[in-house]
């Protein structure tokens, strides 16, 4: 938990054990942003910003050389958008306000797939690792319009190998992001499953139901899911007569 609730505890611990990451660098302060911001692929890349201690895009900013001014939006999530001029002095603001280092990690922006992960294990050894493909690529969305169960084996490869490093056990999420090529790159762990778990039902496992079996002490050997099901969410319902 320690390792994987402080963004940057964790992707420094990735790159300690040469799993995939996009870049990143540790923002204490705007000499920080300022200076790692071509290693970050800026301007040609946007950067994102995340509190090292979060909950999903909770204090997202998105810094984009093309905009011209900054806006707010996602409000229930505090998701901001913003070039790097108008990012410097909304950041120099807060950390006057505040009084205190700005806690932030700073990552390279990645325009591929999206990935979702529903994982169980058992003291470092994987149960089930279900990928989730986003069939619409909406990375700061709140909402997700639907999802392909998907053989990614390189994400199953990188998962499976940050279960076994870090011995995890129990439920978790992974998000991972693609680079333009589709090398995958891991974003965060969560300790707990995802708020579109249920979407795991196409994959033919019931992630909620398996982890009580294991925490019932019942064994498994690890679970192959079936790949190639879309699963959409319904908005609405019809009826007929």
């Amino acid at each position: 938990m320690e390792i994987i609730s402080d963004k940057l505890v964790f992707f420094n611990k990735m790159s300690e054990l040469n799993i995939r990451t996009p870049k990143f660098s540790g923002v204490s302060n705007l000499d920080d942003l300022i200076n790692n911001s071509d290693y970050l692929g800026f301007p040609d890349k946007r950067i994102i910003l995340k509190p090292r201690v979060g909950r999903g895009a909770r204090g997202l900013m998105v810094i984009d050389d093309q905009i011209t001014s900054p806006t707010e939006g996602q409000e229930s999530r505090g998701y901001w958008l913003g070039n790097i001029e108008s990012a410097i002095k909304y950041l120099g603001n807060k950390q006057s306000s505040n009084n205190s280092d700005l806690k932030l990690i700073a990552m390279e922006y990645l325009p591929g797939d999206i990935y979702d992960v529903d994982c169980v294990a058992n003291n470092g050894l994987p149960i089930a690792i279900i990928p989730r493909k986003r069939l619409a690529n909406t990375p700061f969305s709140r909402g997700v319009e639907g999802h392909e169960i998907e053989n990614n084996k390189i994400i199953l490869d990188i998962t499976t190998e940050t279960i076994k490093a870090l011995s995890l056990g129990y439920v978790f999420d992974c998000d991972f992001g693609t680079h333009a090529n589709g090398e995958p790159g891991i974003l965060e762990i969560n300790p707990r499953w995802s708020g579109s778990v249920a979407a795991s039902l196409g994959s033919g496992v019931n992630i909620p139901s398996l982890i009580v079996r294991v925490l019932m002490g019942i064994e498994f050997d690890q679970i192959e899911p079936t790949y190639g099901n879309k699963i959409f969410p319904t908005t609405r319902m019809g009826f007929s007569s």
